[in-house]
């Protein structure tokens, strides 16, 4: 999710974004992230305007998702949370199987579409076990209630040593993944077969679900802190609407002000940035009262209040 949420974030502080750089960007990141088949920006209506890289992925230009029950589910969840979504598995239109990331966009509280990121499961997976010394070894096979999404479908119901089940939830989906031994293992290890498949094949097995376990707890972690980030965000604009702030350091000097500050004291923000807050200071009031706001925010604690 790192790559979309960056592009998210610049979109909403920038209101938008040109589709040259929107398409440079995310081409970059689809190159050197493996797994994404593509990253591509869907409109208010769901339908597919841009697409990087085009190529290999021309089938899903002007795509309408909406046209298919499990994407129109993880899109429209994903704009009413206001939080990434991941659809169930499903067939891409650029083919073979894979699943969506949907992170929504928002600039001034106006929906303005989603980043998506298009995985194709046999690349995602051929990615992650490629990391592992067994790759060479066992077959490794990924069911989706009882479909049949990464490996031979044929291993489903095998049995023997070394044939390894186990069980993992990520993506929002319940996944069986099985490990089996491939011909060249027991050619490899022609003493205590039995005993070494059962081993070996349990490991590689709680590797790989443990990788996606990973995997899974990343996302969920970066759907919670973007959540907050938005909260905070709201309520941000919230004080801003309706107080006067300004933050400074344990010096006095000022290090920010919002607009309403400037506003109803008649300075820029060039005036006040980087000076000390005895610039505001009048003669309406005691030097009691100052001693006590000092003491207040020196102490970290936020200070409210009239000042003349």
């Amino acid at each position: 999710l790192d790559a979309l949420e960056r592009i998210a974030d610049r979109w909403q502080v920038r209101g938008g974004a040109p589709e040259n750089e929107f398409l440079l960007d995310a081409g970059k990141y689809v190159q050197d992230l493996p797994g994404f088949q593509a990253l591509e920006w869907v409109d208010q209506g769901f339908r597919v305007r841009w697409i990087a890289p085009l190529e290999g992925n021309e089938k899903a230009q002007d795509l309408n998702l909406a046209f298919e029950k499990k994407r129109l589910s993880a899109l429209l969840q994903a704009r009413d949370k206001r939080a990434p979504s991941i659809s169930k598995p499903i067939e891409l239109v650029q083919g073979g199987q894979g699943f969506h990331i949907y992170l929504p966009l928002f600039s001034n509280n106006r929906f303005d579409g989603f980043v998506l990121a298009v995985f194709r499961i046999s690349t995602w997976m051929d990615h992650l076990l490629n990391k592992g010394a067994g790759k060479n070894h066992f077959e490794t096979s990924m069911f989706v209630d009882g479909k049949t999404v990464y490996g031979p479908s044929e291993i489903l119901h095998a049995s023997g040593p070394g044939v390894q089940k186990t069980t993992v939830y990520a993506l929002d989906q319940k996944l069986l993944i099985q490990v089996s031994p491939k011909p060249a293992f027991y050619s490899d290890n022609r003493t205590l077969v039995p005993e070494i498949a059962l081993a070996t094949g349990l490991v590689f097995a709680t590797l790989v679900a443990f990788v996606i376990f990973l995997l899974q707890r990343s996302a969920e972690a970066k759907i919670i802190l973007t959540n907050q980030a938005r909260e905070l965000d709201f309520q941000k604009r919230t004080l801003d609407k309706h107080a006067i702030v300004s933050i400074a350091d344990a010096n006095g000097n000022i290090t920010y002000v919002n607009d309403t500050f400037c506003e109803i004291g008649e300075y820029t923000r060039e005036e006040l940035i980087g000076y000390n807050h005895r610039l505001l200071k009048s003669d309406e009031h005691s030097p009691e009262f100052y001693s006590n706001l000092w003491h207040t925010i020196g102490s970290g604690k936020p200070w409210q209040g009239g000042i003349k």
